[in-house]
């Protein structure tokens, strides 16, 4: 039909035309039924049929041909990855995403392309080496199948529904607090010690600042790299977990060290450690001595370690995942066998929650109770009985966004995971949270029933900043959200819930690292000029 040709107009407009039946001539709801003089040189002939046969059959045969290797290129696509991890459906990132960053990134794990090893600190190979294949993992031809899959069929953006939340928080009075003497703020960990009246503030230059509970500035303590997490003790001296390197990197520096604040002095008790970012001391082989649970988080490789107290003082190390990526652990007895069990949030590449059953004698089984996409960004869990059945659910955290997909998403936010009391777990509430870096449950208004604090660290800064700390409120029914206009003030990366003036109910106070990265420069200029290091809450019940 050429270009303007009405649609139903004959292109033969040189033959005369007839009416065949007055009742279809007139168009309406049914074709116009044209016949012409019979051309004895357009019967058709053995030879233009054979032509038109053929023509039919190659139309066939490439349709099949496309179906059977778009059919070919999913089953490459979920057989090489789904092996390591849950399969990623291809919408959950945009095409460039996939093609740009993390497609490259699959090169190198997988083997196909080292390209990337240039971008890999040195020092961090000897790490990293060991742990990638040695030859490609697929062929060629593999390869370009699982990249036009995902090319083929991801979409070219997420649909990222903005959800606004009304200032309407009126459970705490908040302040934003200043400690320009402190420089920009660089939080990497918060600890009330309710016993001494005192507040500790890590910061990403290896130190520990402590504060009354006004925050009357007290000492700065010197460390030997950036604290992740401090353990407090009234019949223990403290211990300090050190991270080494606080950006991503595999080596081996980190540390546990025990804090004699009688003399300031640090005695180290076990070197050597991945990134560490999260510490228990439990006794579990019950030998009456402590025994200490790290998440060496890394980043191409680390693992979650038990390190048993011998009775010399020293460790011995037991390997429980010999993987990057271990966020957090919550030590108690899951299956009520009278050992302590350790459930784990695991959240590089393979993104789980598992649960360590302890079968004595530092043995345990592990259970898979969650898992998610290797996209999905997990950031935190803990668990409490959100429906008072006596079982322990999940209250889990997914917005880690810096890595290789920092692109907004949808499936980001707070969920709630039900336990049926055979430790199934079944997703019964989820809030969309740009970002979300930690979640805690406490009953912080004491009507019987649990409310959510969260932050975020990779809000949606654009639009609203405001979201870096979102308080749910538990209404019986759903959790209903507020914020506080504050929030804008920094970027929200760690969170400790304490009473801080012994009033009978919690506090919440929250630490900003101001890093730039996806932060609009008017926001970071605003954040340079006022050094907020501190978002505090206190609690207006009592």
């Amino acid at each position: 039909m050429r270009p303007g040709q009405r649609l139903g107009r004959s292109t033969h407009s040189q033959r005369p035309r007839r009416k065949a039946n007055a009742g279809l001539a007139h168009g309406g709801q049914h074709p116009q039924l044209l016949l012409y003089p019979l051309d004895v040189n357009s019967v058709p002939t053995v030879k233009s049929t054979t032509r038109i046969l053929l023509a039919a059959a190659v139309v066939w045969i490439t349709a099949l041909s496309c179906t059977n290797q778009n059919q070919y290129e999913e089953q490459v696509a979920r057989q090489y990855c789904g092996s390591c991890h849950l399969f990623p459906e291809p919408s959950l990132l945009p095409k460039h995403v996939w093609a740009e960053t993390v497609m490259p990134q699959m090169a190198l794990r997988m083997g196909v392309d080292f390209g990337k090893l240039v971008e890999i600190p040195e020092a961090d190979r000897p790490y990293v080496l060991p742990s990638l294949p040695a030859t490609s993992m697929v062929s060629e031809k593999e390869w370009k199948a699982i990249q036009h899959y995902f090319q083929r069929m991801a979409p070219d953006s997420l649909n990222v529904p903005p959800v606004s939340i009304a200032d309407t928080l009126r459970q705490f009075d908040v302040t934003a607090l200043s400690l320009s003497s402190l420089g920009q703020p660089m939080a990497t960990l918060v600890k009330v010690d309710t016993v001494r009246d005192r507040i500790f503030i890590g910061g990403r230059h290896g130190v520990l600042h402590e504060f009354d509970t006004k925050f009357q500035w007290k000492a700065t303590h010197p460390l030997s790299s950036p604290p992740s997490q401090l353990l407090l003790s009234e019949k223990e001296d403290p211990l300090v977990l050190q991270m080494g390197i606080m950006d991503p990197n595999d080596q081996a520096l980190g540390s546990v060290a025990q804090w004699h604040e009688g003399t300031q002095t640090f005695t180290t008790l076990i070197d050597s450690l991945q990134r560490p970012v999260y510490l228990e001391r439990v006794d579990l082989n019950q030998d009456a001595k402590k025994d200490l649970v790290i998440c060496s988080f890394g980043n191409y490789t680390g693992s979650l370690d038990v390190y048993e107290t011998l009775d010399s003082g020293k460790y011995k190390r037991h390997i429980l995942q010999n993987l990057p990526g271990a966020r957090k652990v919550v030590v108690r007895d899951f299956d009520n066998n009278g050992l302590p069990d350790v459930m784990a949030l695991m959240t590089q590449g393979d993104e789980r929650v598992i649960v360590l059953l302890n079968q004595g004698n530092f043995r345990f089984r592990i259970v898979t109770l969650l898992r998610f996409p290797p996209v999905y960004g997990s950031s935190y869990f803990d668990v409490a009985d959100f429906n008072h059945d006596g079982k322990m659910d999940i209250l889990y955290a997914n917005g880690d966004n810096a890595d290789y997909s920092t692109t907004l998403k949808p499936y980001h936010g707070v969920r709630i995971f039900l336990n049926d009391g055979s430790n199934r777990f079944t997703e019964s509430w989820f809030y969309p949270l740009n970002g979300v870096g930690q979640a805690e449950a406490v009953d912080f208004d004491k009507d019987g029933d649990l409310d959510i604090v969260a932050i975020a660290f990779f809000p949606d800064f654009r639009h609203h900043p405001e979201q870096g700390f979102v308080y749910f409120e538990n209404t019986g029914h759903d959790f209903k959200p507020s914020i506080t206009h504050l929030a804008t003030q920094g970027r929200w990366l760690v969170m400790e819930i304490a009473d801080l003036d012994h009033d009978r109910d919690d506090d919440v106070v929250v630490g900003a690292l101001d890093f730039p990265g996806t932060v609009p420069e008017r926001l970071m200029t605003q954040w340079m000029k006022r050094d907020v290091w501190v978002l505090l809450l206190r609690n207006k019940l009592h």
